[in-house]
């Protein structure tokens, strides 16, 4: 599709000059003698989009490829058990500079896809494999593959693994008591679970599902706004505004590191997207990325301020899991907020897979499409091994630090940037870019620097869970 789009446009270009450089009499030769009125003139004669209205590029229908359904892809794709993680994240840190490691991650998420985006247009490639290959070598590309398998396997475990924990707790909201499953039941909870979703990871296309992308996003904001709305009622109760810290700096600085990490984490969607994007442009895909950080930043700095308000010192690893009022029989919001983070969850799982399947794929010497026969047999592999880790290693706080500590840190924030340096460095040797080559070593500081926040952040977090 986008050789398809670059063609016409260099058409476009080529004819344009050429009418251009015609002596003016030329020009009313043949079918430029035709009067063409403004209003007779659509895009798809003459290949030029038409010019729409805010309004219309806001709320008219999402067509395939269109850049507001890869937004709701790419935010979905990072929402996930992290956004649970940031109240504690400031209990753990304090108010200030929890929230300062908060747009601490939005901002290298936003750099590191910036970066990325350039170099697939710079180098023209639409797979992660390819490109890391032909930019820093072949074996840098397999620990890179090897890196965003890991990230892909460890979400899908994570989430699967709080899924498991929700399920005990909305049945305890509902009720009224205290449920806890035996290791039967949490088995069979697991493995129906990943039964119901089977058919949906065998989808190809990520386009094909934007609506359920949306539904994530709507799932977080209903989580958002129950939060809010119980928030008064909390600090009420737990009197948690006089208990409030704002700076805590020690061991837990660098867990906190890469929970925000594996928060904005949603690089390996980003190349499916820019193959997929409808006329792809890095303006485009650069607005895609703004705009999904953005609107990730703009939710989880609201959840973990009112997450950590309403329980200040007694804030719980998952907010969704803090106890309900006194006052309150059953807690039914709290209950459909659970149900809503299931789902949004399971989307998360279903967006992630495809990018993991394609890496394993590559890793195995195969093409990222392949036949029928192995795509069931590859999604079915990963699906379900990673159901039973979910089972036998039932931590999730373990596999969030470990994931966003290594995985996320190296995949989205270091890899990115080594990419960066590499194309500038070479751009700087052959004159084609006027940057100074001090830019580049910079650029590979800043990449070893996060390496060492993220492996400190996994190891002191591996640590405390199994203390």
């Amino acid at each position: 599709m986008g050789s398809e789009n670059n063609t016409s446009t260099a058409d476009l270009t080529s004819t344009s000059a050429a009418m251009d450089s015609a002596p003016k009499e030329a020009k009313t030769m043949g079918v430029l003698e035709i009067e063409v009125k403004p209003d007779d003139r659509t895009s798809d004669e003459h290949h030029v989009p038409v010019k729409r209205s805010w309004i219309q590029r806001t709320f008219g229908p999402m067509i395939q490829g269109s850049a507001r359904g890869f937004i709701f892809s790419l935010v979905a794709s990072a929402l996930g058990t992290g956004v649970l993680t940031l109240p504690y994240m400031l209990k753990s840190s304090g108010l200030v500079l929890g929230l300062c490691l908060i747009s601490l991650g939005a901002t290298l998420c936003w750099i590191s896809l910036a970066m990325l985006a350039y170099a697939t247009f710079k180098e023209n490639e639409t797979e992660y494999f390819p490109l890391v290959t032909k930019v820093l070598g072949k074996k840098v590309a397999a620990i890179f593959s090897c890196l965003i398998a890991f990230y892909g396997i460890g979400a899908a475990v994570s989430f699967q693994i709080t899924i498991a924990e929700f399920f005990p707790e909305i049945i305890s909201d509902l009720t009224g008591n205290h449920y806890v499953p035996t290791q039967t039941q949490r088995f069979l909870q697991i493995m129906v679970l990943a039964l119901l979703m089977f058919p949906a990871t065998l989808m190809r296309n990520l386009s094909g599902f934007r609506c359920g992308a949306i539904f994530g996003v709507c799932c977080i904001l209903y989580i958002l706004f129950v939060v809010i709305f119980q928030t008064p009622s909390y600090i009420a109760e737990n009197d948690s505004l006089s208990k409030i810290e704002f700076f805590k700096f020690d061991m837990n600085f660098f867990t906190s590191f890469a929970l925000a990490a594996f928060s904005f984490t949603c690089h390996s969607n980003l190349l499916p997207i820019r193959s997929e994007l409808a006329r792809p442009s890095l303006r485009r895909l650069d607005k895609v990325v703004r705009r999904a950080v953005a609107i990730d930043a703009s939710l989880y700095v609201t959840m973990a301020i009112c997450g950590y308000l309403s329980m200040a010192d007694k804030t719980p690893q998952l907010i969704i899991s803090r106890p309900p009022l006194s006052n309150a029989g059953s807690d039914w919001e709290m209950a459909l907020a659970l149900v809503a983070m299931t789902c949004t969850l399971i989307i998360s799982i279903i967006t992630n897979l495809a990018p993991t399947r394609a890496q394993i794929l590559v890793l195995l010497g195969k093409p990222s499409q392949v036949d029928t026969k192995t795509h069931f047999l590859t999604t079915a592999a990963v699906l379900f091994s990673t159901s039973l880790i979910a089972f036998a290693v039932p931590n999730v706080i373990a596999a969030l630090g470990l994931i966003g500590g290594i995985a996320c840190v190296s995949a989205s924030i270091t890899f990115p940037f080594l990419i960066f340096a590499k194309i500038k460095e070479k751009e700087i040797e052959s004159g084609e870019s006027t940057s100074s080559k001090s830019l580049v070593w910079i650029v590979r500081f800043f990449a070893v620097l996060f390496s060492i926040l993220g492996m400190i952040g996994a190891g002191v977090s591996f640590a405390q869970a199994l203390n």
